[in-house]
């Protein structure tokens, strides 16, 4: 750590609370890009906008076409019942995350509207939900 860098030691025990919430959120959130991308079907442009925050814009570049290449040998490679019990896990996936975003508002409704917290970056809104 040089001279220039500043940290901060987060005490307060609700933000640290909000903060993992939203990054447990935040991986499910990705994993379940990735299992769409590599089994059901090609990226939204959010999607697209999550991609490059993970890996970066170029690298994000590189990573969907090889995803819709996995897709293809994916769909090849499982049977029907296969891919549907993959889109399943999929949709269940995307109730998980719903579900934490609502608990999450519910239980941090008032932190969340500080402004601060509000412009936190996310792939989603979750201040919006409720």
């Amino acid at each position: 750590m040089n001279k220039e860098d500043v940290r901060f030691r987060i005490a307060d025990k609700r933000l640290i609370n909000i903060v993992q919430q939203l990054r447990l959120i935040g991986v499910i959130y990705f994993h379940k890009i990735i299992m769409k991308l590599a089994f059901i079907s090609r990226p939204d442009e959010n999607e697209k906008a999550v991609l490059s925050s993970y890996f970066g814009k170029r690298r994000a570049e590189h990573v969907v076409p090889f995803l819709k290449e996995q897709r293809k040998k994916n769909s090849g490679t499982f049977n029907k019942a296969e891919l549907q019990k993959k889109k399943e896990f999929v949709l269940n996936l995307c109730y998980f995350i719903e579900e934490l975003i609502a608990s999450c508002w519910q239980e941090n409704q008032e932190m969340i509207k500080d402004e601060f917290l509000r412009e936190l970056y996310l792939p989603y809104s979750i201040y919006e939900k409720g």
